[in-house]
C-alpha cells in the first residue's frame, strides 16, 4: 500500500495524518517536537512499506524535520503553507485542525510532486 504522510509542523507538536491511494485515512499520530520526533515517526511510519513524506511550510516550521527525514533515505515533498490558508476549514482544536487540514493538503494532489528545494 502506498501512502502520503502529511505533517502539520509546529513549535512543539507535530501532528502526521496518513492516507492511502483512496485518500483513506489510515493512520494519525502526534508527536512532540525534539530530539526523539524522528524516531518516534519512523517508527509509526514503518507499516507503510511505500511512503512519501509530505511536510508543510518544509522551509520554515518544518525545515529540521524534512532534512532529518531526506538524511535518512525518506522522499519528502513541501506543501506551501499558502495552501493551507486557502482550505478554509481551520477550527479550534489542536488535533481536529491537525487531522482535517493535512487530510485536505494532502487530497491537492498538484503538490504532492515537488520536492523539497532544501
Amino acid at each position: 500500500m502506498t501512502v502520503i504522510i502529511g505533517i502539520d509542523p509546529h513549535k512543539r507538536l507535530h501532528g502526521a495524518c496518513a492516507i492511502d491511494e483512496t485518500e483513506r485515512e489510515v493512520a494519525q499520530l502526534q508527536v512532540t517536537a525534539g530530539e526523539c520526533q524522528l524516531e518516534e515517526l519512523l517508527q509509526w511510519a514503518a507499516p507503510f512499506a511505500t511512503r512519501r513524506w509530505a511536510i508543510e511550510s518544509a522551509g520554515g516550521l518544518g525545515y529540521l524535520l524534512a532534512q532529518q527525514l531526506i538524511s535518512v533515505g525518506e522522499c519528502v515533498v513541501d506543501v506551501p503553507a499558502t495552501l493551507a490558508s486557502r482550505s478554509g476549514r481551520w477550527v479550534r482544536a489542536v488535533r481536529t485542525r491537525t487531522t482535517r487540514t493535512t487530510r485536505e493538503r494532502l487530497r491537492s494532489r498538484r503538490y504532492a510532486h515537488r520536492p523539497s528545494r532544501r
